[in-house]
This record gives structure tokens, C-alpha cells and sequence, in this order.
């Protein structure tokens, strides 16, 4: 059995078993049907798509990140880099971001 808080946000962690489904304890039922009464489904797929947005901007970044790594780390030619301090800033400044996170 695991326990988990049903619908991920609705404080109701409920014991949950992959062969045999969801238990409940006392009150709990009544507790995620008050919870599915008051829009709290809504609530969760909300939190989730807006999880899930989040992800895909973090995604987005790391790719534009390892484009600059790969401009920066290019093979050796003798064009100007001076444009690129502010890539390899901004790509320090995201890795930073991510250590804090």
C-alpha cells in the first residue's frame, strides 16, 4: 500500500494499492466527495496544466541553453565573440536558477 493525498491537492491522502485500487479510512470518502462537489477536479487539473506549462518553458530553456553551449564550445574559428558574453551570462544565470530550484 501507498499513501497519497487524492486528486494530488485535496489534503485527502487516501491508501492506495496497484493490485487492488484506492482504500479508504473512516470519513475519507465523504471527505473526496466534498472535495469533487466543490470543483476540487478543476482545481487539480488546473494545478496540473499550469505544472505542466512550467515544465515545458524549463524545457525550452535548457534547449536554449545547450545552443549557446554549443555555439560557445564551436570549433575554434576567428569570428568575433564578443556577442556571446552575454549568452554565456544568461546561461550562467539559468544554471544558477536551476541550483536554487
Amino acid at each position: 500500500m501507498n499513501r497519497r493525498n487524492f486528486a494530488g491537492c485535496s489534503g485527502v491522502i487516501v491508501d492506495w494499492c496497484k493490485d487492488h485500487g484506492t482504500w479508504f479510512d473512516r470519513d475519507e470518502l465523504r471527505q473526496v466527495v466534498q472535495f469533487i462537489l466543490g470543483g476540487g477536479l478543476a482545481k487539480s487539473r488546473d494545478l496540473e496544466k499550469s505544472k505542466l506549462q512550467e515544465e515545458r518553458l524549463h524545457v525550452q530553456e535548457e534547449e536554449r541553453n545547450l545552443t549557446r553551449i554549443s555555439r560557445l564550445a564551436g570549433p575554434g574559428s576567428s569570428e568575433d565573440h564578443r556577442g556571446h558574453d552575454s549568452d554565456l551570462f544568461n546561461l550562467l544565470a539559468g544554471i544558477w536558477r536551476n541550483l536554487r530550484d
